[in-house]
């Protein structure tokens, strides 16, 4: 349950970034 939790706020995190990067 926690990894899960830790991987999905992972995959977020990595997502906003390439958002930041792109713009």
């Amino acid at each position: 349950s926690l990894t899960h939790s830790l991987t999905q706020r992972q995959a977020e995190t990595e997502r906003e970034t390439q958002r930041d990067l792109e713009v």
